[in-house]
């Protein structure tokens, strides 16, 4: 697998959407433009499939899916009044919302490739480049790095952010009041 450093993963620091894989292999992000519920994820276009919704602004946010994680403390997400759906594994982050473990049906991209019992292959995840341990990227206003204990990012306004690793899940610094 390609490593990748600091230097060429950030080259164009303004082209979204920006995806690395963390050095552990237990994370793959996404920096990208969102607009309502519809993310530009290159590796998984189901997640840009949606329509946008042109009365809502497109701003940008972080994406992450995790091989091995916590499971959530809290869980918020009835998955629209069905209570089905695995929660967990995945990390959204805007300005305004940090959120851990969303509704979803099935494993993750990242779990199919890197998750327990998966034979690591040559799909979208492991082609990505690697963001080796202790380096950070900024794009989109946002900065994320791989600390060697998890993934760490921040929305660099608001100061809110996420450090997620195989154990636990942290979402720090506070959401901006109306």
């Amino acid at each position: 697998m390609k490593e990748v450093d600091y230097e060429s993963l950030s080259a164009d620091q303004d082209a979204l959407p920006l995806a690395f894989l963390s050095m552990d292999r237990n994370a793959y992000c996404v920096i990208g433009p969102k607009q309502g519920g519809v993310l530009q994820n290159p590796v998984d276009p189901l997640m840009g499939s949606g329509e946008k919704d042109d009365t809502k602004l497109e701003v940008a946010a972080v994406y992450c899916e995790f091989a091995t994680y916590p499971e959530p403390a809290e869980i918020a997400d009835d998955c629209n009044g069905t209570n089905l759906g695995f929660k967990g594994g995945t990390m959204m982050l805007t300005a305004k919302d940090a959120t851990y473990g969303g509704c979803r049906v099935g494993v993750t991209v990242m779990e199919s490739e890197f998750g327990p019992g998966a034979t690591p292959s040559d799909g979208p995840v492991a082609s990505l480049p690697l963001l080796r341990q202790g380096n950070a990227v900024e794009a989109g206003g946002y900065r994320c790095g791989d600390n060697g204990a998890g993934m760490i990012c921040m929305e660099l306004d608001s100061g809110l952010g996420f450090h997620v690793s195989g154990d636990e899940y942290i979402i720090f610094g506070k959401a901006p009041t109306k």
